[in-house]
């Protein structure tokens, strides 16, 4: 038996090239045991293709195929855009535009406000973020730390630097992915928490190295004589002792953020390794993938963690606890993204964004969606209902599902 189902749906079903009799989802359970050249295809979108072995007695599945649609980019923004970020509803977009104003845009790319407007055209190499509750946009200066800032969207509030904040230079500033009002940072060596409603600053950890907000709470390095040390803040409205997950060997190490089963990703940058620990089972050893970078996947159907290496993407299982090769390339890729809830993942690599699946049987199915070699800033919708990226020429959206 030979069973198709795709998304959308109603998609033809082409065996050896013969349309078959209806549209997907479609079992065919007459088949004569053999190697098929199964090809699904819909108009408007990019068709799937895969030579797929029919057994006796035995099933043959492709029920996650996914098809993407044959779409063109749509300009958001024009000119050079620094920076960008969704707010938490993905109905209204923050832009820092040609190094100097911080404007909001509908999803559309309809403008609605300029926010801010920078005295000179200082906000070249920035990061920006939105609160849990759209009520503040974090400007994280990574040229100049000490001009970092915190904007409210209420444009009657003032902007505060974290400078100003914390009392001191503020390092890696996090905004509370959780908490509505909170901002997390490193200032002289110390993990401190800063209430943005009453400006009350807490000290939550001593001689600390790094930290990263995650879907698992506050991941912290500390820096101790024995090693480093892993600790976890669960509890980030009521301060409680931090949680001792590990202590890795002396060394310098970034946490990457999200999360996975109960999984983090913590990478060496020394030796160019990551390090996969689990906080529901501490007393497992890590698991070390050789890679520079690495991402979550996102959603039932993309429970993976993508690692990035210098010229190769590998991906890790966590149901079946192994890695596979997913493409040797002749560069490392700039990005590899996964789309949510499907086996899919998309990737930057010689000037093209590139969507390739996880399903390894026969050959991977691989699509280009655009080329264009000034890509940067690539994102995916929550849904991963849209792309979006800068290039050259400014902002762009380009739908996929």
């Amino acid at each position: 038996m030979l069973g198709i189902k795709t998304y959308p749906v109603n998609a033809e079903i082409y065996l050896n090239n013969e349309l078959q009799k209806g549209t997907s989802p479609l079992y065919l359970n007459d088949l004569a045991p053999n190697t098929y050249s199964v090809r699904v295809a819909m108009q408007g979108y990019f068709p799937w293709t895969k030579n797929l072995e029919v057994r006796s007695r035995a099933s043959t599945l492709a029920y996650d195929i996914t098809l993407f649609k044959q779409s063109k980019p749509q300009l958001l923004a024009d000119g050079h855009i620094n920076a960008y970020a969704f707010d938490r509803t993905g109905a209204h977009l923050a832009v820092v535009r040609n190094a100097q104003t911080i404007e909001i845009f509908s999803a559309e790319g309809e403008k609605q406000d300029t926010l801010y407007t920078a005295p000179g055209k200082n906000l070249q190499q920035v990061n920006i973020s939105w609160s849990a509750n759209d009520s503040y946009i974090l400007v994280e200066n990574l040229a100049l730390p000490s001009a970092s800032f915190v904007i409210p969207t209420d444009k009657k509030r003032p902007l505060q630097t974290t400078a100003g904040l914390a009392g001191a230079l503020l390092l890696h500033p996090r905004l509370d992915n959780s908490d509505n009002e909170t901002l997390y940072g490193i200032a002289g060596g110390q993990l401190i928490k800063i209430s943005l409603r009453s400006l009350d600053i807490n000290i939550l950890q001593k001689t600390i190295q790094s930290f990263e907000m995650t879907p698992l709470g506050v991941i912290a390095l500390n820096q101790t004589t024995e090693g480093i040390e892993v600790l976890r803040f669960t509890n980030r409205l009521i301060l409680r002792p931090a949680e001792k997950l590990s202590t890795l060997p002396q060394g310098t190490y970034t946490i990457l953020p999200g999360s996975i089963q109960g999984i983090i990703a913590i990478t060496n940058t020394t030796t160019n390794k990551i390090l996969l620990l689990d906080t529901k089972d501490t007393s497992r050893p890590f698991v070390e993938l050789n890679a520079k970078n690495g991402t979550f996947g996102n959603g039932a159907k993309n429970e993976v963690f993508f690692a990035a290496g210098e010229d190769e993407v590998n991906v890790f299982d966590f149901t079946k606890g192994q890695s596979t090769l997913l493409g040797r390339y002749g560069k490392a890729p700039s990005a590899a993204l996964p789309i949510y809830n499907t086996p899919y993942y998309l990737l930057y690599i010689d000037g093209e964004l590139r969507i390739t699946e996880l399903d390894d049987r026969d050959k991977r199915n691989t699509i280009t969606i655009v080329s264009d070699p000034s890509i940067s800033n690539i994102s995916i919708d929550g849904l991963s209902k849209k792309i979006f990226y800068t290039s050259s020429a400014g902002l762009f959206a380009l739908e996929i599902q």
